[in-house]
């Protein structure tokens, strides 16, 4: 895996998670509130990365839960910039099990670049 340079801006961010026993629900899989929370922080991460801090979620789209997600699984969720503006980031996020070669679960996240008083920035886009 090759590190971005310090004039490089990174645009994807992976974070793996083992799953366990207290995130299941009473069907015995991983809780959705769960797997919402760590696929909002990874592209918070991606978009903050990308845009500068501070950033704040403004939308959350196309959430799709593709299959169940089970205890002991390994789940790799990646965030990666897709789409620019003058001052949000949307970042698509795919939450894979280790092993399978299609996301269990997706979504489209947008985040805006806020000043100190929570309005709008315009960030340098690279």
């Amino acid at each position: 895996m090759s590190v971005p340079s310090k004039n490089e801006t990174p645009k994807r961010t992976i974070m793996t998670r083992a799953i366990q026993p207290r995130e299941l629900n009473q069907a015995d899989v991983l809780a959705g509130g769960f797997l919402m929370t760590w696929m909002d922080e990874i592209a918070g991460i991606t978009s903050q990365r990308y845009a500068g801090p501070p950033v704040t979620t403004v939308g959350m789209t196309d959430i799709k839960l593709r299959e169940p997600i089970r205890k002991g699984d390994i789940l790799e969720i990646c965030g990666t910039v897709v789409k620019t503006g003058r001052t949000s980031v949307t970042v698509l996020v795919t939450a894979t099990v280790d092993g399978k070669s299609e996301p269990s679960a997706e979504g489209l996240f947008t985040y805006v670049a806020v000043d100190e008083d929570g309005k709008p920035r315009a960030y340098c886009q690279s």
